[in-house]
């Protein structure tokens, strides 16, 4: 059975036949849940596309889009299939590729604050127009932000997808109020994972991935500890909406997708060659069994998270014991050669374990 679900209603009509329209060249990503693809479009005169192939379970639904989402920083599908038991999201190639692989590859410290700057207030203009238009990513970090060779960052991974959980973001980049089942959400999560995404840029992973102590916090400005420690408030409301910090004064007098191509993506592998070397390198064995490896180092009760402005460090809070079992999510972290496993448990002892992955920085 094929269900089909055209995206956009322009004059191009990508075809929603996988089986002769399209030839999957190289695999280029891949996350627990779905594997990214370099294609080419045989419809479209073998124009080179990305095709995002998702496991479809129990988990995970697919809703169309009632509205069209139209941003210059904002990917949308070209159009969607449903293949067996896979979900196809046919979309642009970006052929820089996700900021995750390009840090990980070539920027394991982290990148320049005038390259970070450019990259935030790009992304941040794509999150306001979506907060307008009534709609919240709940998956702002790195490897959800994509640039092209001319430098253009968009945001992706936007395509109608939702989890039946709740607990539908990363733990690196959930915000405090997703820890706590017995209250709301809204569009605050985004700016807290922004926050969170802002600190990966600047030191090469995100926080509380457990890799060594960076003292490059002294380098950065007042004004960019400022932006992140305004996104990191664990009460929502104090944080500001995406439309505000774009009039934040870090972004003032920040430069363009030019400079983004001369100090970043200047004499970067490609896309195919970093994912290449990031499965030889990172002892990943997607099929093996490597909890035989890994043992509990820790088991915290964590009730939120403390960010230091000056530290330019966030660092959970600790409950040895609670008696308000509503607000308690138990953290057990795996650590093992290629990186860590975070296992979530609530309190009815649901657990969701979570593959998280880490460099070490020399």
């Amino acid at each position: 059975m094929w269900v089909t679900y055209q995206e956009e209603p322009t004059e191009v009509q990508y075809p929603l036949d996988s089986s002769n329209s399209y030839e999957i060249l190289d695999e280029i990503g891949n996350g627990v849940s779905s594997v990214v693809y370099k294609a080419k479009c045989f419809a479209m005169d073998s124009t080179v596309v990305a095709i995002k192939a998702v496991y479809l379970d129990r988990s995970w639904w697919w809703q169309p889009k009632e509205k069209l989402l139209s941003h210059p920083n904002i990917l949308n599908a070209h159009c969607t299939l449903l293949v067996n038991q896979l979900l196809w999201v046919v979309m642009p190639f970006m052929s820089a590729g996700s900021l995750q692989s390009i840090i990980s590859s070539s920027f394991p410290h982290g990148l320049s604050e005038p390259c970070i700057a450019i990259i935030l207030k790009e992304t941040l203009s794509a999150l306001s127009y979506l907060h307008k238009e009534g709609e919240f990513h709940k998956g702002i970090k790195p490897s959800n932000i994509l640039i092209d060779s001319n430098g253009s960052v968009k945001l992706t991974d936007h395509f109608g997808m939702s989890s039946s959980s709740n607990a539908a973001a990363t733990p690196y980049w959930m915000a405090p109020e997703l820890l706590n089942s017995q209250i709301g959400y809204g569009v605050k999560v985004d700016i807290w994972a922004f926050g969170i995404t802002a600190l990966e840029l600047a030191y090469g992973r995100p926080p509380l991935s457990n890799g060594p102590k960076n003292e490059k916090h002294e380098q950065f400005s007042k004004a960019f500890k400022d932006m992140v420690a305004s996104c990191l408030n664990q009460d929502p409301p104090k944080r500001p909406s995406a439309e505000a910090l774009l009039n934040h004064s870090f972004f003032e007098n920040c430069g363009g997708s030019d400079f983004l191509v001369e100090n970043v993506l200047q004499g970067l592998p490609s896309v195919e060659e970093r994912f290449n070397e990031s499965k030889n390198g990172d002892g990943d064995d997607e099929g093996g069994d490597s909890s035989a490896r890994q043992s509990v180092k820790e088991t915290r009760t964590i009730s939120g998270w403390s960010f230091n402005e000056e530290r330019f460090e966030l660092d959970p809070v600790f409950q040895t014991e609670s008696t308000d079992d509503s607000v308690v999510k138990q953290v057990k972290r795996l650590f093992g050669d290629d990186g860590e496993t975070v296992i979530i448990e609530d309190k009815t002892g649901r657990k969701t374990p979570w593959k998280c992955k880490w460099q070490r920085l020399n």
